[in-house]
């Protein structure tokens, strides 16, 4: 066996030794337990953080387990490229790609300048979509115990790069499935880790994590046997409950009940994670959910927006643009109340800069996101949008009052924006 990686190496993701002769080694109870937790997905990490043994035990058993040849805690060496010609004067060799990152070569095949999106961007998403099979936590970016707050921080984050709206009617080619398939990834950790109910199946599900098929051992004593029968009967329990949500989760989308297909589906995933047959209805139910419950707030925000209860009228606009975080109309009246009502210019930005992304040729969107530099004496990008947004309807005075004045401003004041 090659030499064992160090143990900080936590994103090595143990494999079982296909050669190994399981009769000759006596294990513990903990080792056997931990043992039927290695299926050549989950890392180190991860192992550190189930299985209700301490981060230091699973590193000891881990260690002596490729000590005796069980498992093996090296990555397998990925298959060489074929040759190439040695780099010249003018063409210096590439820098090798770090883990999870994909190489930079302009040359990737995958990559193309005449979509409409940049291939800074291609980058990004063919390096997310490399990591999907990461834990959920990972692919959100946060720390396994991550509270609500900060799951919704790093969902809305991912959704403004990752979003399929983004890039409405624009021509991406083969990245328009790629991003529906991230996007979707990224939807499933966020329903899945922000649902209380669900989180708590997640954990019962990898509590009860079965012996690892042929290669489960067969082990000297009493208690590890045991242990092993109890955990695959707990498996096949909740395989079964898992089952049951999927099919009630099957009837709802036959009948269009959107929100309660979601809610059973993300408890099948929950309850049986490894089961691809999940997956894609979770997502459908969960897309058509999102796209429900954001014309519904909306409907109800401008209901409230229309009678002057601008307080409310902004949260609901918050909790459609959560849902689904590129309509144009609800980000431009979501500035404007962060901005009037709440004092929020920074927010005011993120959706008044939203707007303007999606719609970049509307007036009145240009003049808000003018208007909130403005406010937050950001002088010079004021004038920029207020310019813009002059060009694009020179009817407005409005904006050619303000523009002149962030003119006057922008000369007072040498650092107000840039």
């Amino acid at each position: 066996m090659g030499p064992r990686r160090e143990p900080e190496d936590y994103s090595v993701v143990p494999q079982a030794s296909a050669d190994c002769d399981l009769e000759r080694v006596t294990l513990t109870p903990a080792e056997a337990f931990l043992l039927s937790r290695v299926d050549g997905r989950t890392s180190w990490s991860l192992l550190r953080e189930l299985g209700g043994m301490a981060a230091e035990e699973v590193d000891a058993c881990l260690r002596r387990l490729a000590e005796e040849g069980i498992v093996i805690l090296e990555t397998p060496k990925a298959e060489e490229p074929p040759p190439r010609a040695a780099a010249t004067a003018h063409e210096p060799a590439p820098r090798p790609a770090g883990p999870g990152r994909l190489s930079q070569r302009p040359d990737d095949p995958r990559l193309d300048p005449s979509l409409d999106i940049p291939v800074a961007a291609q980058r990004e998403v063919l390096a997310f979509e490399a990591g999907l099979d990461r834990p959920y936590h990972e692919i959100l970016g946060v720390a396994p115990d991550a509270g609500l707050p900060e799951l919704r921080r790093a969902y809305f984050s991912l959704s403004k790069e990752f979003h399929p709206d983004r890039y409405f009617r624009r021509e991406l080619g083969p990245f328009a499935e790629r991003i529906q398939r991230v996007f979707r990834r990224i939807a499933e950790a966020f329903e899945l880790l922000s649902d209380p109910s669900a989180r708590k199946e997640m954990e019962r599900s990898a509590e009860a994590a079965p012996a690892a098929g042929p290669a489960a051992p067969r082990l000297r004593g009493r208690s590890t046997p045991h242990a092993f029968s109890l955990l695959a009967r707990i498996g096949r329990e909740r395989r079964r409950k898992a089952r049951q949500y999927f099919e009630l989760g099957q009837t709802s989308i036959a009948e269009e009940r959107w929100v309660e297909a979601a809610q059973q589906l993300r408890l099948a995933v929950a309850c049986d994670p490894a089961n691809p047959d999940f997956k894609e209805p979770f997502a459908e139910a969960t897309e058509h959910a999102n796209r429900l419950l954001s014309d519904r707030y909306i409907k109800e925000a401008d209901a409230s927006y229309e009678l002057g209860e601008y307080a409310a009228a902004y949260k609901r606009y918050v909790d459609a643009l959560h849902r689904r975080p590129f309509q144009v109309e609800a980000n431009h009246r979501a500035a404007r109340l962060a901005w009037r009502i709440e004092g929020d210019l920074k927010a005011a930005k993120e959706y008044a800069a939203r707007a303007c992304e999606v719609e970049p040729d509307v007036a009145i969107h240009r003049k808000t996101l003018g208007q909130v530099y403005a406010a937050a004496g950001l002088y010079k990008n004021a004038q920029r949008e207020l310019e813009q947004a002059v060009k694009l309807d020179p009817r407005d005075e409005e904006a050619k009052l303000e523009l002149k004045t962030t003119r006057r401003m922008a000369r007072r004041t040498p650092l107000g924006g840039c």
